[in-house]
């Protein structure tokens, strides 16, 4: 965000705070100010001057806890038949017994989602000590199953989890004019690096996963993927 160096508004930013954005009166979004950059004098005189801000969303909220030890000298904490949004939640309290995210609830349970969705999922997991919790709730997106997101509610965090995602796709039922609503659009195409042919290792062991209208096409290319987060045969398919 740049904003006139002079006005108000600059002199009351500082790291670290959280900058909400509103859009015609609606919330869009924000972040934590992590970088400030200002232009005191340039060529363009009084109009040149301006603070730039800069930062990350409001998930990375979830980076100031991490994974704690459990009172033993183990380097993974262990999780058996347990549900994703359990675990992270079980993180999540711990964390904030030890004093991290004081601002920060959650609108799931271990039983159902945000949407009181039903949870469906019962997995053995074990998960590093010292890792933090952003990239947790990161992993377990990945194999499928659980989305999640963070909003400002009435000067809050609120944390959500879905099972079946978040939204709903309407790119399909948007019209953007050219030169209007968007202003430049191209594409760029590579596959240099592109695989279709996986060999894939999870926690049950080692999965083929192919695409055989690619191999038809271009030819078979193999990869091997370490995906030993996912802790089934059907994780590591999703992941």
């Amino acid at each position: 965000v740049r904003i006139p160096l002079d006005t108000p508004a600059a002199s009351q930013i500082t790291e670290n705070m959280f900058c909400a954005l509103y859009y015609r009166g609606s919330a869009r979004g924000g972040f934590f100010v992590e970088a400030l950059k200002e232009t005191k004098i340039d060529t363009a005189e009084y109009s040149g001057r301006v603070l730039s801000a800069a930062g990350a969303g409001a998930l990375a909220l979830l980076a100031d806890g991490i994974v704690w030890s459990d009172g033993t000298t183990e380097t993974k904490r262990a999780f058996t038949a347990t549900p994703k949004a359990e675990i992270l939640i079980t993180l999540l309290e711990e964390a904030q017994a030890r004093g991290a995210l004081p601002n920060l609830t959650w609108d799931f349970t271990d039983a159902a989602d945000s949407d009181s969705v039903a949870w469906d999922d019962s997995e053995d997991y074990e998960i590093t000590v010292g890792d933090n919790l952003l990239n947790v709730a990161r992993d377990f997106s990945s194999t499928g199953g659980f989305d999640f997101a963070i909003n400002l509610v009435a000067g809050e965090f609120v944390l959500s989890a879905f099972k079946n995602g978040m939204g709903t796709d309407v790119s399909d039922t948007i019209l953007f004019r050219s030169g209007t609503n968007v202003q430049e659009l191209g594409a760029d195409r590579r596959g240099n690096e592109i695989a279709n042919a996986l060999l894939v290792k999870h926690g049950e062991g080692y999965s083929e996963i192919k695409d055989n209208t690619s191999i038809a096409a271009y030819r078979r290319r193999e990869q091997f993927l370490n995906a030993d987060l996912a802790q089934s045969a059907a994780s590591a398919a999703t992941y």
